[in-house]
């Protein structure tokens, strides 16, 4: 396993080697669309990060899982891993964090110690993403998030489906 990346990039400098490629100049240049890139997303992510802190600072998160916490127990949705799925399509970091304290509280095998488990590992960072690839994107963004986000709910409710079979 330890040969995997050597022998990639001696595979990637055979075949530009062979169909003649000045590997300099395309690597160059590479570098250059990617730094173009880093530039281009830089100022929406650093908004996206800013909003996320500020949402979560300003408490906005406590109260909508207080809000949500009739319509979670209706669903069979355990009230402590609501943050989680709340947090989960804003923040990856924060949703590891959350999910460590669920586990160190409750445990990994008890049954909210899963069911965050399984929240973490299948559902995307949904705002980040879309921030980062449909920032300078104005036309259809509205339908693409909707539709983003109804994947999120869908998902969080059969993870939370799945996880109630789990022993």
């Amino acid at each position: 396993m330890s040969l995997v990346l050597p022998l990639l990039t001696l595979g990637i400098l055979l075949v530009g080697v062979f169909r003649k490629t000045d590997l300099m100049s395309a690597f160059a240049e590479g570098v250059k669309e990617g730094l173009q890139v880093a530039l281009r997303i830089l100022p929406i992510l650093i908004f996206m990060l800013s909003a996320i802190g500020a949402f979560r600072a300003s408490g906005g998160m406590d109260r909508i899982v207080e809000f949500l916490v009739p319509l979670c127990s209706w669903l069979h949705v355990p009230p402590p891993v609501l943050p989680l799925a709340l947090l989960r399509p804003m923040s990856g970091s924060g949703a590891i964090a959350l999910l460590e304290d669920l586990l160190a509280q409750y445990g990994a095998d008890s049954a909210i110690g899963k069911l965050a488990s399984v929240l973490t590992a299948s559902t995307e960072t949904t705002l980040y993403t879309l921030s980062l690839y449909l920032g300078n994107v104005r036309k259809n963004t509205g339908k693409i998030l909707f539709c983003a986000l109804c994947t999120d709910v869908f998902t969080v409710l059969f993870a939370v489906t799945v996880c109630r079979f789990l022993p």
